[in-house]
């Protein structure tokens, strides 16, 4: 066996150490959804609706003010509140929230 293939871990050894040292441990917080909220990630949700300069610019303001991308949204586009609420719906960035897509 080389150096360089000792020294990899094996798939399972690597998932088991990430789980150990990273998630073990890991808990809820009534933090969590304010900080999601607060987020700039989000703000690629509304690059199909908006476009992405107009995306960037919100995601700035938002970054810079300290207010919520749907706080600067709101008053930045013509969104309303249950449109930015559906677009910005969080679990649409996750496996929750995406269709699948058909086969090729």
């Amino acid at each position: 066996m080389s150096a360089r293939s000792s020294s990899r871990a094996s798939p399972n050894t690597a998932s088991a150490n990430f789980a150990e040292q990273c998630i073990s441990g890991l808990k809820a917080t009534s933090a969590g959804p304010d900080m999601v909220d607060r987020g700039l990630a989000i703000v690629t949700t509304l690059v199909p609706h908006i476009g992405y300069d107009a995306s960037a610019a919100i995601a700035h303001e938002a970054g810079e003010t300290g207010q919520t991308v749907k706080e600067v949204a709101l008053v930045r586009t013509d969104l309303s509140s249950d449109e930015l609420d559906e677009i910005l719906d969080p679990s649409r960035m996750t496996g929750q929230g995406r269709q699948p897509t058909p086969s090729s």
